[in-house]
């Protein structure tokens, strides 16, 4: 596929962004041991669950950049608002 215009609002596939598998696979080769965002999500939803945090008691808050890594469905903030059954 050929390169496109980024004046057309489109990515050239040189410069779109690697798989989630490539990005997997650098991130356990350059950071072994990191947990993903999902194992995060879930410690700190069973840590706040066993303290009696529900989502009726607790106001979720973040000072995450809200930038295109962080905004998406799978970022950390997502995944605390699907484990603690928060509306954001």
């Amino acid at each position: 596929m050929a390169a496109v215009s980024p004046s057309l609002g489109l990515v050239s596939p040189a410069n779109a962004a690697p798989s989630a598998s490539a990005f997997e696979a650098n991130l356990r080769k350059n950071f072994p041991g990191a947990l993903t965002n999902s194992a995060i999500s879930l410690r700190v939803a069973a840590a706040l669950r066993d303290r009696g945090y529900t989502p009726g008691n607790t106001l979720f808050g973040s000072s995450l950049c809200s930038d295109e890594i962080n905004d998406t469905a799978e970022s950390l903030v997502g995944d605390f608002q699907n484990k603690l059954g928060t509306d954001g």
